[in-house]
């Protein structure tokens, strides 16, 4: 009796020393992916496979994590259309093309993880509050790094910057996503003013860093999305106090008037890459994405189940060649994607992948189970925003993104979810 004993304390403590190694090797995640891509890229699979670990040894009492956190299985779903179509493409091709064996792995990882935190989240194994101010510590802490090295970067070399992703796009996306989670996070909470100058300093300092990428679409949208949620934090309580509107038209003007350069530059080249391809001419950037999108609804509209990259790439170059079009700069970027999120999905997956696509925004933005309503809650704006910047480029596929966006996904529903609260409502 005393041996069976001596047994389930022994199995109780490894569980317990699991989870603790578990929520350390998460927590450094976020603050490692700005400054050192493999390094968050190891924390995060490491995480991983402990979280998958914890839910063998927790399985039946785990599901429960399943209907209490709405977001897990959008991962799952994502990660299974990635992995099944990868899969078919090499069993019906012997020139498989662009297989996403990895983003599907990333998804599965990142659902895991998911899982086995909110189950212990929910359990008490360690103690919720703790894990919440882990959580706001973790984003401040990667807000604060990232910020302070992107403009380092800046002064360093005076080209766009790009943190540890070496693309100035995807390090636009990423650092978008940590800030308005950031700020999203605190409006949960209780508002004080000293809460209020941290949303106004923090959301003002994100668009001057967002404005060193130069990504067009990550300046326009991530600029309006904080100009909404500090707007919403001004007149929520109704009594609006001049200093800190103040404090905002003056800081926002000063952000604007020194990237006024970059900002007139890329209007400029809008403008003319438009005009460009109005007249013909698709060999610019926004030219090449408009060919890429035309001819993307015109393969899903030909091959409605999907198809292998190989297929539609080959159909691509064929219709451009009957068009005389055979110089055209969206050929580059066949092999990549068509950026655009929709048509990738909709040229590749079929009405499957566009089913599992919209599933997967409607429930992050709309039904993820967080009391806050959209879009003032930190899953909503970063679902939003990611599903925005998908209109000009593919990010659900970037294995970097893919390690961003679903920690803070995580680390949102952490920070912010309310047991009793969500029991009320549901």
């Amino acid at each position: 009796m005393s041996d069976l004993s001596m047994s389930e304390k022994h199995k109780e403590s490894m569980k317990k020393y699991i989870a603790k190694l578990f929520f350390c090797s998460f927590f450094v995640i976020l603050p490692l992916a700005f400054i050192d891509e493999k390094a968050s890229r190891i924390s995060f699979y490491f995480c991983g496979y402990l979280g998958l670990l914890g839910i063998a040894t927790n399985f039946r009492e785990s599901l429960s994590s399943l209907s209490i956190c709405k977001m897990i299985l959008p991962l799952l779903l994502l990660s299974l259309l990635y992995s099944t179509w990868s899969l078919l493409c090499e069993l019906v091709s012997h020139n498989a093309q662009g297989t996403l064996f990895t983003p599907g792995k990333r998804w599965f990882v990142a659902a895991v993880i998911s899982w086995y935190a909110v189950w212990l989240y929910n359990q008490d194994r360690i103690q919720s509050a703790f894990i919440r101010r882990c959580c706001i510590l973790s984003i401040s802490v990667t807000f604060i790094i990232a910020s302070i090295y992107g403009i380092w970067q800046y002064i360093e070399t005076s080209d766009r910057i790009v943190f540890a992703v070496d693309r100035a796009t995807g390090a636009a996306y990423q650092y978008s996503a940590l800030s308005l989670v950031l700020i999203a996070v605190v409006i949960c909470d209780k508002l004080s003013l000293k809460k209020k100058y941290v949303i106004f300093s923090s959301g003002l300092l994100s668009i001057y860093v967002v404005f060193l990428t130069e990504t067009r679409s990550v300046m326009f949208i991530h600029t309006l999305a904080v100009i909404m949620l500090i707007l919403h934090v001004i007149f929520k309580d109704r009594k609006i106090n001049s200093t800190p509107l103040l404090f905002i038209i003056l800081t926002f003007a000063s952000v604007i008037y020194s990237n006024w350069n970059v900002i007139s530059l890329r209007y400029n080249q809008t403008k003319q890459e438009v005009s460009l391809y109005q007249h013909g001419n698709d060999n610019t950037s926004l030219g090449a994405r408009f060919t890429m999108w035309r001819v993307g609804v015109m393969t899903f509209i030909n091959a409605p189940l999907g198809e292998t990259q190989y297929s539609r790439n080959k159909k691509i170059r064929n219709f451009l060649h009957s068009e005389r079009n055979q110089n055209s700069d969206a050929l580059k970027y066949l092999d990549v994607h068509l950026h655009n999120e929709i048509i990738q999905t909709a040229s590749l997956f079929g009405i499957f992948g566009i089913s599992i696509l919209c599933f997967f925004y409607y429930t992050l933005i709309f039904s993820n189970g967080l009391c806050k309503r959209f879009p003032y809650n930190p899953i909503s704006i970063l679902s939003l925003s990611a599903m925005l910047y998908g209109l000009t480029d593919v990010i659900l596929t970037s294995i970097e993104y893919v390690v961003v966006f679903s920690v803070l996904l995580l680390t949102s529903w952490l920070a912010c979810y309310n047991k009793a609260s969500n029991a009320i409502e549901n």
